[in-house]
């Protein structure tokens, strides 16, 4: 189990230092550790290399992330109909 106060710790610690890749690659993973272990919703292991995704969508809020995604999803939904069907699908899991 991962005690989210020394992730809360290690986080504070990083974010005092200088913005280097290799911390913000750092800090984005304990984000989601952070994120994740507050909600109590962990599904999946937490990625050590996360995509360039991850790491700009953990650093905006959800109400923006989801205005920036939307009308691309909606494109997706028009032009690929089965993949949004399972991208919804994996929605409507993980909600549960």
């Amino acid at each position: 189990m991962i005690d989210l106060n020394a992730v809360n710790e290690e986080i504070k610690r990083l974010e005092e230092d200088d913005l280097t890749y290799r911390i913000a690659e750092k800090l984005a993973v304990l984000y989601i550790i952070r994120r994740e272990g507050d909600t109590g919703t962990t599904t999946r292991s937490v990625d050590a290399n996360p995509t360039e995704f991850e790491m700009i969508a953990n650093s905006i809020s959800k109400s923006k992330l989801i205005e920036a995604l939307n009308e691309h999803v909606e494109a997706v939904r028009i032009m690929y109909p089965k993949e949004y069907e399972l991208i919804m699908e994996k929605i409507r899991k993980a909600k549960n």
